[in-house]
């Protein structure tokens, strides 16, 4: 199964903590597990090279805004060059 987790970006916060923390889990039941974050701006590090030692993809859209709406059309593309068995959205605007 594949789980792609979207989120405004890998700042700290709750959210994000709640990715970092769990999704090494999922690779251990067998659970490919992506994240797609709408911008990378303000985005941890630590976090981000946490999740890529646990084996979890950790990409980026490239937006400057999570509240561009041409967003949309970025995340359309991304979702039509992937397949994704389950998509789960994180926080506001995502």
């Amino acid at each position: 199964m594949k789980v792609l987790h979207v989120i405004n970006n890998l700042n700290k916060g709750g959210a994000e903590r709640l990715l970092v923390d769990v999704l090494p889990h999922y690779i251990n039941k067998g659970v490919k597990a992506s994240v797609l974050q709408i911008t990378e701006k303000n985005s941890e590090l630590e976090y981000i090279k946490k999740l890529v030692k646990a084996g979890i993809a950790v990409e980026s859209i490239g937006s400057k805004s999570v509240y561009n709406p041409i967003n949309v059309l970025f995340l359309k593309k991304y979702l039509n060059n992937h397949h994704f068995d389950i998509i789960h959205l994180h926080l506001f605007p995502t």
